[in-house]
């Protein structure tokens, strides 16, 4: 039997669609859209969704599903669930699990086990065995089994020879290397940011320069080898300007923002609540409103999650001690809508969460059009929900906005085939 689906008035958005802005009713039949416009009535096998904005699917560069080996924490079912609550149709997995995502049997291992979850799970390699910055993986192996990038996430490339032959090996197949903005030599071993909020709660920061290094130093590898580069989490003013001048130069080279950098500052953690706790850290006022300014300007390409589980042990601990890391995924069009608040940027998280990380991976761009593949994520952006353990769809809990209303809701998501609702 044929799947069929009426979606009654919805509003699109989507530059690339004919009907960008229009309100229509759009009906789907096998996972394509068959037919745009006002008020049809065909028989949908009494399937009919109503009302919403309607996106191309979101895209995540950076998901920590931690499957194989920390199940506890996250695995592909339960990542692959909260990425559809919070409108992803697509997410790139780090190789950070156990063993490391740096073989061919283990990107086939996350490819297999995504299947039929009504999501694209693209997988990450590892650059070096086991994340240790020295020993390279079989890149090419990997990137034949299905990867789409490398990086050692959630760690920088720590050797520089490594990065450049890195750089140097994907070459062939125009891929792409991913790596971290902290040069983790100059963090200090810190938890926050390093300024006036570090000095008043007593605990080691983590200097701009630490980022100004990693940036400088890779772009340097880049100038030398070419290749494509991307800069995973920019989170200070010198970072924005560094990637602005490496684009003005010419170098094949993107950048991202995590999305909690564009909310929180390192007063949010003044508190010591161990969910403000993030690697790298939140940086000061005037650098959240560079990394803004450098998203609509498109200096900073996306916004990537960075949605990283941690079992509640690892953060009930004094602040020194607790494991980094927040869950971003089912809250993070919420965060974008409020730390753009009173902006319309509906259009620009078209380009930031769907758009422009397709691109840099290579994936095929959705388009909400008459004859193209269904691949929607359907929003309201006045819709307000509480966000709380019960309707938290991670296995973790570590986000500082448990038990908050946020404004930014997802609707629900259609993708190969799956229509999956949200109250």
């Amino acid at each position: 039997m044929t799947d069929k689906i009426l979606f009654k008035d919805l509003k699109i958005c989507d530059p690339n669609s004919s009907f960008h802005n229009k309100r229509v009713d759009l009906f789907v039949e096998d996972g394509i859209i068959k037919q745009m416009g006002k008020d049809l009535n065909k028989r949908a096998d009494e399937k009919v969704f109503k009302g919403g904005l309607a996106m191309p699917g979101f895209c995540d560069l950076y998901s920590d599903f931690s499957d194989p080996g920390f199940e506890h924490r996250e695995d592909i079912e339960s990542g692959a669930t909260v990425a559809l609550s919070g409108g992803f149709t697509a997410v790139c997995t780090i190789p950070d699990t156990h063993p490391v995502v740096q073989s061919k049997s283990a990107v086939e291992y996350v490819i297999n086990k995504a299947k039929g979850k009504g999501i694209d799970i693209y997988p990450l390699g590892a650059v070096s065995e086991d994340l240790k910055g020295s020993d390279p993986t079989e890149i090419y192996d990997m990137q034949k089994a299905g990867a789409v990038g490398f990086t050692d996430a959630p760690y920088a490339i720590k050797n520089s020879g490594l990065l450049l032959r890195a750089l140097q090996y994907v070459q062939p197949f125009n891929g792409i290397v991913f790596d971290m903005s902290t040069d983790e030599s100059l963090s200090n071993k810190g938890h926050v940011n390093e300024g006036r909020h570090s000095v008043r709660m007593g605990i080691k920061g983590i200097p701009h320069i630490a980022e100004v290094i990693q940036i400088q130093r890779d772009i340097e590898i880049l100038r030398y080898t070419g290749g494509r580069l991307h800069i995973y989490g920019i989170t200070s003013k010198e970072g924005v300007a560094l990637i602005k001048a490496a684009k003005k130069e010419g170098l094949q080279i993107t950048a991202s923002v995590f999305v909690h950098h564009l909310l929180f500052t390192d007063e949010s953690a003044t508190a010591f609540d161990s969910n403000y706790k993030i690697q790298p850290p939140f940086r000061s006022k005037q650098d959240r409103e560079a990394l803004k300014k450098g998203l609509l300007e498109g200096v900073i390409d996306c916004i990537a999650i960075q949605h990283t589980p941690v079992e509640t042990e690892g953060k009930k601990l004094e602040f020194e001690y607790a494991t980094p890391g927040l869950i971003g995924l089912q809250t993070a069009y919420a965060v974008i809508t409020r730390a753009f608040e009173g902006e319309d940027v509906q259009k620009d998280i078209v380009r930031w969460l769907s758009q422009e990380p397709r691109k840099i991976i290579g994936a095929e761009q959705p388009i909400i059009d008459v004859k193209q593949s269904a691949n929607l994520t359907i929003v309201d952006p006045k819709g307000k929900w509480l966000y709380k353990a019960d309707s938290n769809h991670s296995k973790s809990m570590n986000s500082p906005l448990l038990g908050k209303e946020l404004t930014g809701k997802v609707l629900a998501t259609y993708h190969q085939g799956k229509l999956t609702q949200y109250d």
